[in-house]
């Protein structure tokens, strides 16, 4: 007998973690059994996870096709949570075909709206390919804002954002001409233990080559080593060493955020909180309102200040003397 749907889509699954082959037989047998079952969930995510063997693959059409099959599943069932993970694989299919503008809306809109539903991989990821995006248009200075309004939230990452986080920081670092300290986020990114995935591969994989031929086998090795012992939080401290997050600390008279941003008088109280590393929680008990009203207003707030997430916001109104 054909095992159940959800056996299928979990032997899938699996087997996509792993890049394991054997992936694209399950899910599309997850397919056929969710399609005669009806079971819209099921085949909503079987999909997905087959977008993501075609993308490992290469087949970044088909991909695409993929997601927006699951996508258009979602947005009917509904599963509101999942539109903004599926609108980052879009983004990362658009970066992986040369649409980089078509990439930095979907990341834009999938960072805060991931966010809003408490998902911190995706707002975080999304800032990352967002800081790809400017590497590959000859920005690396803009590139390195973005990076650095996600490091002071390393402590909290999992693996794949982590290793997304520096492998990207190495790029950027590239990109400023600081090839050791380049080489010491890729050192450190391995450490993660993950392979790297098309389309990012082809970019990291062309990083690493520039910063070899820049330092010489030697001394990239010895640098990628000494990256590769450190902590990640050591990042926070070598971009400061060029120069940037020691700029958070600038000061002047700090100015009416309400005025400048657009915010309403709530929304600024809202980013006055953040800034202090409140929780939803707390900042509901603070303000006497909601947790649910709170996450509203927090969704509102990354919408209007162009950011990806909490600690991006708490950085921009820091940098910016809002609070």
């Amino acid at each position: 007998d054909e095992p159940p749907t959800d056996v299928l889509l979990f032997a899938g699954q699996f087997c996509t973690t792993l890049e394991n082959p054997a992936a694209e037989g399950y899910l599309k047998a997850a397919i056929a059994s969710a399609n005669s079952t009806d079971n819209a969930i099921a085949l909503a995510e079987a999909n997905y996870y087959l977008a993501f063997a075609e993308r490992n693959a290469g087949r970044f059409s088909e991909a695409k096709r993929r997601v927006h099959i699951a996508r258009a599943i979602f947005g009917a069932v509904p599963v509101p949570w999942r539109l903004p993970v599926a609108d980052y694989q879009l983004g990362v299919l658009a970066f992986a075909t040369g649409s980089l503008q078509e990439a930095r809306q979907l990341f834009k809109s999938a960072g805060p709206a991931a966010e809003g539903t408490g998902n911190h991989l995706i707002s975080s990821m999304s800032g990352s390919f967002r800081a790809l995006i400017h590497c590959e248009e000859g920005d690396p200075g803009k590139a390195l804002g973005t990076i650095v309004t996600q490091i002071g939230d390393i402590e909290r990452l999992g693996h794949p954002e982590l290793q997304l986080l520096l492998d990207t920081s190495a790029v950027v670092a590239a990109g400023l001409g600081q090839h050791e300290l380049a080489a010491e986020m890729a050192g450190a990114a391995a450490g993660t233990g993950l392979p790297w995935i098309p389309p990012e591969r082809s970019v990291f994989e062309r990083s690493v080559r520039n910063t070899r031929r820049v330092l010489g086998d030697t001394a990239y090795a010895q640098a990628w080593a000494a990256g590769h012992r450190a902590p990640p939080a050591r990042l926070v401290r070598a971009f400061s060493g060029i120069g940037v997050v020691s700029a958070v600390n600038a000061a002047p008279a700090t100015i009416d955020v309400a005025a400048v941003t657009g915010l309403t008088r709530r929304e600024a109280e809202v980013l006055r909180c953040l800034s202090d590393g409140l929780s939803n929680r707390e900042i509901a008990e603070h303000l006497s309102i909601s947790p649910k009203t709170v996450m509203v207003h927090v969704v509102r707030v990354l919408d209007k200040l162009g950011v990806e997430n909490r600690t991006a916001a708490a950085t921009f109104a820091i940098r910016n003397n809002f609070v």
